[in-house]
Order: C-alpha cells, then sequence, then structure tokens
C-alpha cells in the first residue's frame, strides 16, 4: 500500500515517440495503447497519423486502421487517384476522424502469415485493404480490426518496414517479442477503448477509491491464533 503510487503507469506521449523516430537510425515499433484490438479495441483510431501529420511533417509513420467505408471509397477511386475523405473514427466516439487528400497507393488483401515469435506461423487475414498516403504518413484502412502485432503484415501490403522510420501496432505488449529484433518497441498513450484512464469515467457510486480519491488507510498487523 504504501509503495501503490509506483503502480501508476506512465506511457510516453505520440510527440515524444515520434521525436525519437524523427531523429533515430533505427525503426520503431509504437504499441497503440488506446485502441488495442489484442485488448478488445476496434483499432479505428488515426490519433498517431494525426500527430505525425501536424507536428511531424516529412516522418515516414504507417498506421493500420479499420474503415470499411475509407475502404470501400478508395476501390471506386482506384489506384493512384486522390481523393478528399475522413479515415477512422467511425467506431470509437472519442477519437475524430482524420480528414485529409489521400492518395490510394494500393489496393489488397490484409492476408499473411507471422513471423515474429508470437503466434508464429499462424495466418492472419485482416480482409480488403487500401494503402493510403498524405504527405509522408500512411495509413492501412482494413475492412476487419486490424490485430497487428507482427512486422509480416505491412510487407504483405506493400509498406516494406525498410522505407518507414514507425509504424504501428495494435498492441501494447504482444507485439514487442515480434518486433524485437527489428525495431526498438515503445508502447504510447493514446486516446480509446482500452486506455488505462480511469479518471475519465464519471464514478459516482463506489466512492471513495484509489487512485481518483486520496484515500488514507492504515492497518494493523492481523495476529493468528496459533492452534496445537
Amino acid at each position: 500500500w504504501k509503495a501503490r503510487d509506483e503502480f501508476q503507469e506512465q506511457l510516453m506521449s505520440v510527440d515524444k515517440a515520434l521525436e525519437i523516430a524523427r531523429t533515430s537510425r533505427q525503426l520503431l515499433a509504437l504499441g497503440d495503447q488506446g485502441d488495442r484490438v489484442m485488448g478488445a479495441g476496434p483499432g479505428d483510431s488515426p490519433e498517431i497519423a494525426r500527430v505525425a501529420l501536424e507536428h511531424f511533417p516529412g516522418l515516414k509513420v504507417a498506421v493500420p486502421v479499420y474503415d470499411p467505408q475509407a475502404v470501400r471509397t478508395a476501390r471506386e477511386a482506384g489506384e493512384n487517384a486522390t481523393v478528399r475523405m475522413a479515415v477512422g473514427g467511425a467506431f470509437t466516439h472519442s477519437v475524430a476522424p482524420l480528414e485529409r487528400d489521400w492518395t490510394v497507393r494500393k489496393l489488397c488483401r490484409a492476408r499473411f502469415t507471422n513471423i515474429g515469435l508470437y503466434m508464429a506461423g499462424t495466418e492472419a487475414d485482416f480482409g480488403d485493404a487500401a494503402v493510403l498516403t498524405c504527405d509522408a504518413v500512411t495509413v492501412i484502412v482494413t475492412t476487419m480490426a486490424p490485430n497487428v502485432h507482427d512486422p509480416a503484415f505491412y510487407e504483405a501490403v506493400g509498406v516494406p518496414l525498410a522505407s518507414q522510420q514507425a509504424v504501428v501496432a495494435r498492441a501494447a505488449n504482444h507485439y514487442k517479442l515480434s518486433f524485437a529484433d527489428i525495431a526498438r518497441t515503445i508502447t504510447v498513450d493514446t486516446p480509446g477503448l482500452t486506455a488505462f484512464k480511469p479518471h475519465q469515467f464519471p464514478f459516482t457510486q463506489a466512492r471513495p477509491f484509489y487512485p481518483l480519491d486520496i484515500v488514507q488507510w492504515s492497518f494493523a498487523p492481523l495476529e493468528c491464533n496459533k492452534v496445537g
């Protein structure tokens, strides 16, 4: 109990992580804590792409985003077309869609076999996909929740890891096993349904409780009755 404050998780901000990516010679794999498909999130947050576009022009960042409508729009437009549309934020109300002029670089199927240590050899399929670019940012929109935790995903959709400075995983921990040999892994603080932020919820009944409230609690050691 005395050490309770030490258990408060302090994740790195997206801005700080992308600043590292801008100056690093090593690829960064960023775990999206707030929208983890591994944690039952929909994977529709474009937040990391938004920060990259607004604060880090020219930084090569690739982000998977669940957005069936964006895939349909991209397919209607065709490869090499540029379309004004919003991507992401269709399922998570606390996350805003990212509207930009997107160029459709590739239409494909996001199907591949995991090559990393976690679930190696297992086939994954995230449905039809479209690779969209704006400035140096690449967003891969999919028709199924992109449970991305393996580097094979990016190679399968035609986004070589060697072409990027940072890529995003839809997991907080599992992806570290599979990216460990090829990237520096950092789980970042992002908004979404799987963020560990109890202060964002309007708890009104079970109050007070820590860490939302300052709770003073002391107790004496319990003496057990000796038997025999």
